[in-house]
């Protein structure tokens, strides 16, 4: 998830070894709270279920009315 970042825009030094030595996030843990979406603000990290991994998604609401299916508020 490289458009995953800090909100603070802090990011640690980067470690001998890996694939990407410039994005480094193991052992912290990430949040709404503390990341951000870097080309979708809207976007938020979501899990379908408690086993699953946690994916950049973003939420959308809509309204539907119920005899034809049609979309009346977003």
């Amino acid at each position: 998830m490289k458009s995953f970042t800090k909100k603070d825009g802090t990011t640690p030094p980067p470690e001998d070894g890996g694939r990407n030595p410039t994005i480094m996030f193991k052992g912290e843990t990430r949040s709404n709270d503390t990341h951000q979406s870097t080309t979708d603000l809207d976007a938020r990290l979501y899990k379908k279920s408690e086993g699953d991994k946690s994916r950049l998604c973003y939420l959308g609401h809509a309204l539907m009315e119920n005899r034809n299916g049609l979309a009346v508020d977003v």
